[in-house]
């Protein structure tokens, strides 16, 4: 199961939930995590989302985060991910597994994956690094794309 669990974390939270299919059993379980995850709890999935993309071959030379950068990230994880299905949301994802399955469980660790990229993108330090893009992008050569209309979009804004 631990493997299983893992497998599940690792591609639900970096992946996210698009493929996955809301139903009101995991709402509920949304709802109860988006209640009492805190400041600090958003603050470790951040770390932990940012830690687990590091390892990719392509950023792992920029990312600078060690081994043990990682141990300690991952242990702050398990204590947080343990403390919020099996403490502060037990019963609501207890209903939702018990008619969803192993989808409730995708659903739940995708939910928290995305708290922590939505944590990571709406820093505004993180905003004004996303818009140093701007400087190298040639918005002339974009113009007559992004001008561009469909066949049948006839409004002047296009």
């Amino acid at each position: 199961m631990n493997i299983r669990l893992s497998c599940c974390l690792v591609i639900a939270a970096l992946c996210g939930t698009t493929s996955l299919h809301a139903s009101a059993n995991t709402d509920n379980v949304d709802a109860c995590l988006d209640h009492v995850v805190t400041p600090a709890d958003r603050a470790i999935l951040a770390k932990w989302v940012f830690a687990s993309i590091s390892a990719h071959p392509s950023v792992e030379p920029v990312a600078r985060i060690t081994p043990q950068d990682h141990d300690d990230i991952n242990m702050q994880m398990g204590e947080l991910v343990t403390r919020l299905l099996a403490k502060d949301c037990q019963g609501v994802l207890a209903i939702a597994v018990k008619y969803e399955g192993q989808q409730a469980i995708q659903s739940t660790f995708g939910y928290l994956g995305q708290l922590g990229m939505n944590e990571l993108f709406s820093n505004s330090e993180v905003e004004s690094s996303l818009h140093g893009l701007e400087r190298y992008v040639d918005l002339k050569k974009l113009e007559p794309v992004l001008n561009s209309q469909r066949p049948d979009d006839k409004s002047p804004n296009r």
